[in-house]
């Protein structure tokens, strides 16, 4: 197969690669001749569009936000595993209820409660007509935290709760791809719109364009108002109506670079002979092939009028009007007769031979096949390095330790156990924050069902046990007689 790109280009045969240009340029000359364009993406959060009498804001510029970030975090070799491992150390033993109290020395502290109210209404939840259990439900917005730094929420409520009773049922969680915050109001595609400015939510399937539901977005203080509502939960972003992973962002080239360096490695080992030639043919050459089908296509006029078959150049029809394909057409006929000479087991022995002729300044002109030093072991090597680097800048994005991540760097986890204590506990200090937004549905409806409750200052959280140092624990509870 003979690609081409004006006079330089490429062909293939029998796993071989050989590129060609026509004339004696240099490779300097053909690289500054490429009109390098830079792409700037759009820093907005997404655009609005008209879906019925709503104004629905996109996720993103395409509105493929989330799946391109599902898909290149699930396509990396190591993000999926750390991420997991984040969502299992917030997630601890699952929800539990709470205090914040101060100790003895004038720390605040959690104190763990039983509280039989709040505990019978989260076990109550499937009863209530909901599929997943709270420890379930509270899992899932954990994940969609991590993975988007937003989630959603579908609200169940119980009939008659503007009698007193108690007005949440249940709670359920609503996938990312399908929710759309979304306004009535006149809002100028080209303005600055503020998040307040989205009373809805719009669930429905954004690939297809299929049914839409529309939904309040639901807000404590309107409770009485609702049949059925959708909250939205987010991290806070400068720059972001909907919840975005500002890690993902940082490292979204070096996630996408790492997740094609294995198929640039296994593409050369399985073409490793690609492209060790390189193909000059001359102009002269060129040329002088252009004045024979000229003039054999003015023979082919002559043939044409005695009613006579045309003649072909080489076995390729000609014609009796020349043009430049034609003149093409015959290049990439000997490039691939070349090429067949030059590759392939069964072809060892075999001869190829061009003509070689002086031109005006008695130079001699010839094809010249130019072997290049791909330099196999430095590209091997650079990917490689490559590879290492960008394992760095994904765990460092995600602030965890190899001690935590069991993910090494260069080789070498450190075997002390203090030290993966110590880099623990650092990691827990960072984690109320995130803890506070993928708890925020639950403690909301704890805020609505136990006012008095809430009023004391009992919350839901995630239970999570720090480890002691093994010197001081009892040797009859240490992990090793635990086997």
């Amino acid at each position: 197969m003979v690609e081409n790109y004006g006079r330089y280009g490429y062909l293939t045969a029998d796993n071989s690669v050989y590129t060609f240009q026509v004339g004696g340029d240099s490779i300097q000359d053909i690289l500054g001749g490429i009109d390098e364009r830079i792409f700037r993406p759009s820093l907005r959060d997404g655009h609005l569009v008209q879906v019925g009498k709503y104004r629905v804001l996109t996720r993103g510029h395409n509105d493929t936000q989330i799946e391109e970030i599902s898909r290149d975090i699930k396509s990396n070799r190591l993000m999926p595993e750390v991420i997991e491992k984040q969502i299992k150390i917030m997630f601890g033993l699952g929800v539990h209820v709470y205090k914040v109290e101060f100790d003895d020395n004038g720390h605040l502290i959690r104190k763990w409660v039983n509280c039989p109210e709040i505990m019978a209404w989260l076990k109550s939840w499937e009863d209530n007509g909901v599929t997943d259990d709270y420890n379930d439900f509270a899992l899932s917005c954990v994940r969609r935290y991590y993975y988007f730094e937003d989630y959603f929420v579908k609200w169940h409520f119980f009939r008659g709760k503007s009698i007193g009773k108690m007005p949440v049922a249940a709670l359920e969680l609503v996938d990312n791809s399908r929710v759309r915050l979304a306004t009535e109001k006149e809002l100028s595609p080209f303005g600055n719109f503020e998040y307040d400015d989205f009373t809805h939510v719009m669930v429905g399937d954004w690939r297809y364009r299929g049914e839409f539901k529309v939904y309040p977005k639901f807000k404590v203080r309107d409770i009485a108002k609702y049949s059925v509502a959708i909250s939205h939960h987010a991290n806070d972003d400068i720059d972001s109506i909907y919840g975005r992973s500002k890690s993902y962002d940082g490292i979204r080239e070096w996630l996408r670079a790492a997740n094609e360096n294995p198929k640039f490695i296994r593409s050369f080992l399985r073409n490793a002979m690609a492209a060790k030639m390189h193909i000059i043919i001359p102009n002269d050459w060129v040329e002088s092939k252009k004045s024979q089908i000229k003039s054999l296509c003015e023979y082919n006029r002559n043939l044409q009028k005695s009613n006579k078959e045309c003649v072909k150049f080489n076995g390729i029809e000609i014609g009796s009007e020349y043009n430049d394909a034609i003149l093409m057409r015959y290049i990439n006929v000997e490039l691939e007769r070349l090429t067949s000479y030059l590759s392939g087991s069964g072809n060892q022995g075999k001869l190829f031979s061009t003509f070689s002729f002086q031109d005006k300044n008695g130079q001699e002109v010839r094809w010249k096949i130019e072997q290049v030093d791909l330099k196999y072991k430095e590209y091997i090597e650079s990917l490689l390095a490559f590879d290492r680097r960008a394992d760095e800048v994904l765990l460092s994005a995600k602030g965890i330790d190899p001690s935590i991540s069991n993910v090494s760097k260069e080789g070498v986890i450190s075997k002390s156990g203090s030290d993966a204590l110590y880099n623990y506990i650092i990691y827990l200090l960072q984690l109320p924050a995130p803890e506070k937004i993928c708890c925020d549905a639950l403690n909301m409806a704890v805020r609505a069902n136990f006012p008095h409750l809430w009023a004391q200052g009992y919350m839901l959280g995630f239970y999570r046990q720090v480890p002691e140092k093994q010197e001081n624990i009892s040797p009859s509870n240490r992990l090793k007689n635990n086997e």
